[in-house]
């Protein structure tokens, strides 16, 4: 985690959606862009959904190796709190 490169709810969506595309949940294919600030037509919500459709299809874990830089961004916060809360992601903080 690096603060302002790493810690976008942009990244995070990307990142995770790479993820998820590679362990094969297709669902999250409109998310796979070329970079994590590439536009795209879809809503936050829209995404969330997205990444949380193929969260309930496979068990995973994210862990974040700098707690202090997460903290710093309450928009990554909220994204990753309601995916946790709302499918079997397990999230991680180390400081």
């Amino acid at each position: 985690v690096t603060q302002g490169v790493t810690t976008s709810v942009n990244v995070l969506v990307w990142q995770i959606a790479l993820f998820l595309n590679l362990h094969g949940q297709d669902q999250v294919k409109p998310l796979v862009r070329s970079t994590p600030h590439a536009k795209t037509a879809l809503t936050l919500n829209q995404q969330m959904a997205l990444i949380g459709s193929a969260l309930m299809q496979q068990q995973v874990c994210l862990c974040f190796d700098n707690a202090e830089v997460l903290k710093s961004n309450e928009a990554s916060l909220q994204f990753l709190r309601h995916i946790a809360v709302t499918t079997s992601l397990h999230v991680k903080v180390c400081r």
